[in-house]
C-alpha cells in the first residue's frame, strides 16, 4: 500500500506542475490574441492618420479650385477682383471650407486616437492576463500540493502514528 501512496503523492505533484503549465499556456494564448488585436488597431490608427493628411490636402485643393472659380466668374462679369463683394465671397467660401475640413479631420483623428488607446489597452490586458495566469497556476498548484499526503513517502508508506502495529506508534 505504501508504494501506491507514494505514486499518488508523486502524481499529485505532477498534476500541480501540469496545472501551472496549462494556466500559463492559457495566459500566453490570451496575450497573443490581445497582441494581435492591438496590432490591428494600431494599423487602423496609422491608416486614419494617413487619411487625415489626404483629406486635408484634398480639401485645400478643392478650396483653391472654388476660389479660382469665384475669381474667374467675377472677372468674366467685369467685376474687380479687389471689390468688397469678391472679398466677401472668398471669405465665406474659405470659412465654410475650413470648417468642413476641420470637422472631417477632427473626426478621423479622433477615431485614430481611440484606436491607439484601444491598442494600448489590449497590450496591457494581454500582459495582465499572462501574469494572472501565472498566479492562478501557482495558486492551483499550492492547493493541490497542500492536499498531498507527503507522509506516505518513506518506509512503510504510512505515518508511524497512524499504525499501532509499528514500534513506537503508541508512545
Amino acid at each position: 500500500m505504501g508504494a501506491l501512496a507514494g505514486v499518488a503523492a508523486g502524481s499529485s505533484v505532477a498534476s500541480a506542475g501540469l496545472g501551472i503549465l496549462s494556466s500559463v499556456m492559457g495566459g500566453e494564448a490570451t496575450q497573443a490574441a490581445d497582441q494581435y488585436q492591438a496590432g490591428v488597431l494600431t494599423e487602423k490608427a496609422q491608416i486614419g492618420q494617413a487619411q487625415a493628411v489626404e483629406v486635408n490636402a484634398n480639401a485645400t485643393m478643392r478650396l483653391n479650385q472654388s476660389l479660382g472659380n469665384i475669381d474667374a466668374v467675377r472677372a468674366a462679369s467685369g467685376d474687380s477682383p479687389t471689390s468688397p463683394t469678391t472679398a466677401a465671397l472668398r471669405r465665406v467660401t474659405t470659412s465654410n471650407a475650413d470648417q468642413n475640413k476641420a470637422i472631417q479631420i477632427g473626426n478621423i483623428l479622433s477615431q485614430s486616437e481611440m484606436d491607439v488607446a484601444g491598442a494600448n489597452y489590449l497590450k496591457s490586458a494581454g500582459s495582465f492576463a499572462l501574469s494572472q495566469s501565472v498566479v492562478a497556476g501557482l495558486a492551483g498548484a499550492a492547493g493541490t500540493i497542500g492536499k498531498t499526503n507527503f507522509s506516505s513517502f518513506g518506509p512503510g508508506g504510512t505515518p508511524a502514528s497512524s499504525n499501532p502495529t509499528q514500534i513506537g506508534a503508541l508512545y
